[in-house]
C-alpha cells in the first residue's frame, strides 16, 4: 500500500501533458506523486497522434533519453540498498546509483549523470531523500534556459531512497517528461516510470513489491526482481510491444560493507543489437512498438541470470526455526 496520496489533477485541452506534481510535492516524504495526461489538441484520431508526437519531439532530446520505470528501495534488516529497472533502449543500467549503506537513487527521463553523482554524494553525507531531490532539481543545479527542450528539472524523473529514512521515500516527475509518467511510494521504496504502456505498471511493481515483503524467505533482490516483473507483465515501456516490455534491464544490490561501484550482485541484459536512438527511431516506436518477434524478453532473461546466481549465493532468511519451510536452509 502507499504510504499516502497526493493527487492533484487539471484539466485543460491544448497542453501536450498535465502534470498532478510540483516541485514542492515532491518534496513531501512518502507522498504519491502521479501525473496524468489530458487530451493533446481537440481533435481526435491520427492527427491528434502526430501533433502529439511532433510536439512531444520538441520536448525529448531522444539520443539522451532513459525513458523507462525502476525500482529503489532499502532494507532496513540487513542495511541492503538495490534498484532495479527497463527500457526500451540499451543501457538503462545508467540511471542508478547506489551508495553502500546509506541509499540508492534512480535519474531517468533525460538522464543527468551530474544530479546522480550528486545525489550519491548526498546520501553518502546522511542526507534524506526528500534534500536529496530539493538540490537536484533546484534552477541552481539544473537550470532551465528558454531556449532548451533538454534542460532543467522538468525533462528529469528521479527516485531516491535511503536507510533510516523508511518512512520517507521521494521522487519527482518532470512536467515535461512523457506520458503516462508517475510513480508510487510505500515504506522504503520507490517506484517511477514515464512512457508507460500505463498507470499499472507502476501500480503492479509497487503491490508485487509490498506483497513479497510479508515473506519472510524474500530478500531485497527478491523484491526487487519480482516488483520489476511484475511491470513488465502490466505493459512496461509502451515503446515495445506489450510480451517485449523493455529491450534491456537491470538489477543491483549492494550491501553495507560493499565497496562503492562494487556491489555484491549486478546483472544487466542489453539487447544483441539495439534501433539507433535518433528521433526518427523515437517516432517509429511510438507508433510501430519494437517486437517480441524480434528480440528476447530482457526480463526473463535477467530472471534466468538471478535464478542461476541464486543457486550459488543462498539468501540469509528472516524466518524463525519454527515457520522455516522445509527444505530451505
Amino acid at each position: 500500500m502507499p504510504i499516502s496520496t497526493d493527487s492533484r489533477d487539471a484539466s485543460a485541452l491544448g497542453t501536450v501533458l498535465l502534470t498532478g506534481e510540483s516541485g514542492d510535492g515532491a518534496n513531501r516524504g512518502g507522498t504519491r506523486n502521479t501525473r496524468v495526461t489530458a487530451p493533446c489538441l481537440p481533435w481526435e484520431g491520427c492527427g491528434k497522434a502526430l501533433a502529439c508526437a511532433a510536439l512531444a519531439l520538441l520536448l525529448l532530446d531522444a539520443p539522451l533519453a532513459r525513458a523507462t520505470w525502476s525500482i529503489v528501495a532499502t532494507d532496513p534488516e540487513t542495511a541492503e540498498v538495490g534498484i532495479a529497472g527497463a527500457s526500451c533502449i540499451g543501457d538503462v543500467e545508467v540511471i542508478g546509483g547506489l551508495v553502500p549503506g546509506h541509499g540508492v537513487i534512480a535519474a531517468q527521463g533525460l538522464t543527468n549523470g551530474a544530479a546522480r553523482e550528486r545525489g550519491q554524494e548526498l546520501l553518502a553525507a546522511g542526507e534524506s531523500p526528500q534534500r536529496v531531490i530539493a538540490e537536484i532539481t533546484s534552477d541552481a543545479f539544473d537550470p532551465d534556459p528558454w531556449w532548451s527542450f533538454t534542460s532543467g528539472a522538468q525533462v528529469r524523473q528521479y527516485g531516491v531512497v535511503a536507510l533510516g529514512f523508511e518512512s520517507a521515500p521521494a521522487s519527482y516527475t518532470g512536467r515535461r517528461t512523457l506520458s503516462w509518467a508517475g510513480s508510487e511510494q510505500g515504506a522504503g521504496v520507490s517506484v517511477q516510470g514515464n512512457l508507460l504502456a500505463a498507470p499499472e505498471v507502476v501500480v503492479a511493481a509497487l503491490a508485487r513489491f509490498e506483497q513479497s515483503r510479508g515473506d519472510c524467505r524474500s530478500t531485497l533482490h527478491d523484491r526487487l526482481i519480482e516488483a520489476l516483473e511484475a511491470g513488465a507483465k502490466a505493459g512496461g515501456d509502451r515503446r515495445c510491444e506489450p510480451a517485449l516490455a523493455a529491450l534491456s534491464a537491470f538489477l543491483e544490490v549492494a550491501g553495507p560493507d560493499d565497496p562503492p561501484g562494487a556491489s555484491s550482485l549486478r546483472l544487466v541484459v542489453t539487447p544483441p543489437f539495439e534501433p539507433d536512438r535518433g528521433i526518427p527511431t523515437l517516432l517509429r516506436q511510438l507508433f510501430r512498438p519494437e517486437r517480441a518477434a524480434e528480440y528476447e524478453n530482457p526480463v526473463k532473461k535477467l530472471r534466468a541470470m538471478f535464478d542461476e546466481w541464486r543457486r550459488e549465493h543462498e539468501p540469509v532468511g528472516r524466518c524463525s526455526d519454527e515457520n522455516k519451510v522445509e527444505g530451505a536452509p
